[in-house]
């Protein structure tokens, strides 16, 4: 688990996440962050089940790969507690492996996991794949395009427009300008 001392670790039993990690002023990404680590690493099943809880309040891709992650978990009370915490965020089961994948080292994995998540209707996959436009590999950044014309979600419109202005690849640039086409058509 951690390599510190069980006694160093927080115990959060007795009060709120809020309270002992003060992330009320941590804006919303810091504190699924906090969460996640606290759901990775805890040595308490207790507290990591308190993470999973937490996190099954936020629908967020980081939050859908900190739980899927979580689902491979030693104690029965954490995966409890991530089911429920999927079924909280009204979670699609299929999406949680996928999301893990699309932050793997291997860009064919991340590139499979984009052609994936063009299949599924879900809103949540959006973010995730906005955030692949940035990815280093140029696949992937151009299976991240496509995926996001299928999605037709218009919040996809603006980062497309910031890759095109910034990357000249022209099978990029192809995919863009068609996913685009898609996503005006949708409006």
């Amino acid at each position: 688990m951690n390599s510190l001392p069980h006694r160093f670790l927080p115990k959060l039993s007795d009060v709120e996440y809020t309270e002992s990690f003060g992330v009320e002023g941590l804006s919303n990404p810091d504190k699924i962050e906090a969460l996640a680590k606290i759901l990775q690493t805890h040595p308490d099943a207790i507290e990591r089940a308190r993470a999973a809880s937490e996190l099954g309040a936020m629908r967020n891709g980081r939050a859908y790969e900190a739980l899927g992650i979580a689902m491979h978990d030693n104690s029965s009370e954490v995966r409890q507690a991530v089911v429920r915490a999927f079924e909280k965020m009204g979670a699609d089961w299929v999406l949680a492996p996928i999301l893990i994948r699309l932050r793997s080292n291997d860009p064919g994995a991340r590139m499979v996991a984009c052609r994936e998540l063009a299949r599924h209707d879900d809103c949540e996959a959006v973010l995730p794949l906005i955030d692949r436009l940035n990815d280093s590999n140029l696949e992937v950044r151009i299976a991240a395009a496509y995926a996001l014309g299928q999605l037709g979600d218009q919040r996809a419109i603006e980062p497309l427009l910031q890759l095109r202005r910034r990357d000249w690849n022209p099978t990029l640039q192809n995919t863009i300008d068609r996913t685009l086409v898609q996503l005006r058509q949708k409006k």
